[in-house]
């Protein structure tokens, strides 16, 4: 379920305002994401001049390639996943051989370079640039070798640490220009307890310090700073996508019982919040199927559901009341989900910075939809 929810389930149809070349390969919540979060990255581009932008995070380039092609900017996207770079560059030759005659009569194309790279938490601007092949250093010359002098940082969907990361390296020099950031995945932030991480007050939280969160030294001093993982975990999840697959198929109110009996098996093997991938066709079987097929993925004993079998088809029975457990889960999500950006809010402004925040998606297309914006 967390995967379909990823897809963007309430979105079926081909966003309108995308040519064709644009859609091939991007499912309609991406196509979304493109068209709306360009539009704020050009309005960057207005005002500030600097046509050049670092995609962090950038996946398969879909909105890096839209950027440079359409748009008419020079993009450097930076991904760790070296696959993920070589589709990148098979859909980019795609995209340069159905418009090239257009691009040949106007003229306007900008480029793209795709750079293999994994950005921890404390890189700093320095090394960031070097990566790229750009030197932060007064002396270096005005044009470099990928093109850039100044330039905009852009991270669509930016996984843990890697938000504040980008809203970090904003704040260190007068090269970046301005910076676009939507975050995800608010449970992989460090600082999460049970999680290396520093208690509140401590010099190295803040903007003095390199954690996901709290950012700001305002909130990492509040005594109920720290977020526990299933906070930030209910954060990442959407009452509205919830209500829209509930009422059109009521597989998804018992699926999220079945996870939490099969994860009473799970946990005497050690194996809390493992990441397990469920197809759909898994999440749909019957409550014995569906944790067979699951245990079997993770070379469990099956003599495990045989032992319990009477309890744990009990509990399976209890669907109703894991369901209305997690609406009220949900129902606080956009509360956590607010006081992690507004952490990122209050540290930009802290540094000094004018920031905005926006919500850039539909909300049922694609519930992380909160960017936050400054520039320079």
């Amino acid at each position: 379920t967390d995967e379909e929810e990823k897809e963007g389930r309430g979105s079926k149809s081909q966003v309108a305002g995308l040519e064709h070349v644009f859609r091939r390969h991007v499912k309609p919540k991406k196509q979304h994401e493109i068209k709306n979060l360009a539009k704020e990255v050009l309005k960057i581009v207005q005002k500030t001049g600097c046509r050049d932008i670092i995609d962090i995070g950038s996946g398969q380039g879909h909105l890096a390639r839209y950027l440079a092609y359409h748009c008419g900017l020079n993009v450097v996207t930076v991904d760790a996943v070296g696959c993920h770079l070589m589709a990148a560059a098979k859909f980019d030759s795609e995209v340069e051989r159905d418009i090239g005659k257009r691009v040949e009569a106007e003229a306007a194309t900008g480029s793209i370079v795709h750079i293999e790279s994994l950005i921890q938490p404390d890189i700093s601007l320095e090394e960031l640039l070097c990566r790229l092949g750009v030197s932060d250093s007064p002396l270096s010359p005005s044009t470099t070798e990928t093109g850039l002098t100044s330039f905009i940082l852009v991270g669509l969907h930016t996984c843990g640490d890697l938000g504040p990361t980008l809203l970090r390296l904003f704040s260190q020099s007068q090269r970046l220009a301005g910076v676009l950031s939507v975050g995800c995945c608010y449970m992989k932030l460090s600082c999460c307890p049970g999680e290396p991480g520093v208690p509140p007050g401590d010099p190295s939280h803040g903007g003095r310090g390199k954690r996901g969160y709290p950012m700001s030294g305002w909130v990492a001093d509040l005594p109920s700073s720290r977020l526990s993982y299933e906070a930030l975990e209910v954060a990442c999840h959407s009452i509205d996508s919830y209500r829209d697959k509930i009422s059109d198929d009521s597989h998804h109110v018992k699926v999220h019982c079945h996870r939490a009996v099969v994860e009473t098996v799970l946990r005497k093997y050690g194996l809390r919040r493992s990441q397990v991938k469920i197809s759909r066709r898994i999440s749909r079987l019957p409550f014995t199927e569906y944790a067979t097929a699951v245990l079997e993925g993770l070379i469990i004993p099956l003599t495990e559901l045989e032992r319990d079998r009477e309890e744990l088809l009990a509990m399976a029975e209890e669907w109703r009341e894991v369901a209305v457990f997690f609406m009220l889960r949900l129902s606080l999500a956009p509360c956590v989900e607010s006081l992690v950006v507004c952490d990122r809010l209050l540290f930009l402004s802290e540094q000094g910075f004018d920031v905005q925040l926006k919500a850039v998606f539909e909300p049922t297309i694609s519930p992380r939809n909160l960017l936050v914006l400054s520039l320079k």
